[in-house]
């Protein structure tokens, strides 16, 4: 056979067999040969925290040489001072006998708690020889016995600068910073009555500071209308007095017509402080309002009807009655005055 005969069989055969591998591949299914089983489990034995093989026996004995019951014996390893748990504990039998097992070789440290007793710590080195006897903590001294509290009780009255009642208001007792600790003294507070009168029938002996507050603020702290110190003695000393000399601001509003506007909202805030309103009140059908019942100080007054505002500063002393001359306004527009 010639050799180029040799060569075009070669070529023919390597086709042929090439075509029918390519064939084979694509009629074949490429997920014939994946398993879906599930993969088999490891069996894997079981995690079992380390223990000791030792132990140490012995009994807890108090500094009289009596045994000592329901002791509480805690084990550490040296190396584990700051473990969370002992570890291994136990609690004293009648006879004050204990075993403490699972113990590994080398230095513990050994706590025994009772109590009224001082924390025992020992010292030991794991394996023990024989049986151990330790002693009790020291006995701990009793605790302090707080000093008796003394009460007395305390009268007072609440009053204008005439010297007429004011019934309703809230007489405030702070406990002041200089009392000795554990004084006792607390918030103390009472209402006046009709007459104007107060009484705190068991009011702890100590040095207070006062506040005095309008009925509307009850059980609150502001705001203050008058100031005043008490030292509360035994025999209840003076009644405590509270004046309060009232100031107030009126005003009438009116249109760009001359018609009296009733409704406007009046709002006051003192000037330096405007997260604190007073009770907000409305002009009455001739348009007037009146703000009473304020301590001396400087406010701010706003007063606003529909589409208008006005804001005006004003002063007050004790028992100062203060007229604020307003422009009129027009509640459907701007303020007719240029206020805002």
């Amino acid at each position: 056979m010639k050799r180029s005969q040799i060569v075009f069989v070669t070529v023919v055969f390597t086709a042929l067999l090439t075509g029918i591998l390519l064939e084979r591949a694509r009629r074949s299914d490429p997920f014939e040969s994946l398993s879906l089983r599930p993969p088999m489990a490891v069996p894997l034995e079981p995690l079992e925290a380390p223990r000791g093989t030792y132990a140490i026996t012995g009994r807890v004995v108090s500094p009289d040489g009596s045994d000592v019951a329901e002791a509480l014996v805690d084990a550490y390893r040296e190396e584990e001072r700051d473990r969370a748990e002992p570890l291994s504990w136990t609690v004293t039998n009648p006879e004050g006998r204990f075993v403490l097992d699972q113990l590994f070789a080398g230095p513990h440290r050994v706590e025994i708690w009772q109590m009224g007793r001082e924390v025992a710590e020992i010292a030991v080195t794991v394996p023990v020889k024989g049986e151990v006897s330790w002693e009790l903590g020291a006995r701990l001294p009793p605790l302090s016995v707080l000093p008796e509290l003394v009460r007395a009780p305390l009268t007072g009255s609440v009053h204008d600068a005439a010297g007429h009642p004011l019934p309703g208001h809230d007489v405030v007792l702070w406990p002041a910073d200089d009392n000795p600790l554990l004084s006792g003294a607390l918030v103390r507070r009472a209402t006046s009555r009709q007459d104007g009168s107060i009484s705190f029938p068991d009011l702890v002996l100590a040095h207070y500071r006062v506040g005095l507050l309008p009925s509307w603020a009850r059980g609150g702290s502001w705001p203050i209308l008058a100031h005043a110190e008490l030292v509360h003695q035994a025999d209840g000393g003076a009644p405590l007095e509270l004046a309060f000399d009232a100031a107030a601001v009126t005003g009438r509003l009116l249109d760009t017509g001359q018609r009296p506007i009733e409704g406007a909202l009046v709002q006051l805030w003192p000037s330096l402080d405007a997260e604190h309103l007073w009770p907000a009140v409305e002009t009455n059908a001739e348009g007037a309002f009146r703000l009473d019942g304020l301590p001396a100080g400087r406010y701010v007054v706003r007063i606003r009807a529909g589409a208008a505002a006005l804001e005006r500063e004003v002063e007050l002393e004790g028992g100062q009655v203060v007229e604020l001359e307003l422009p009129p306004v027009q509640p459907r527009g701007l303020d007719a005055a240029g206020g805002g």
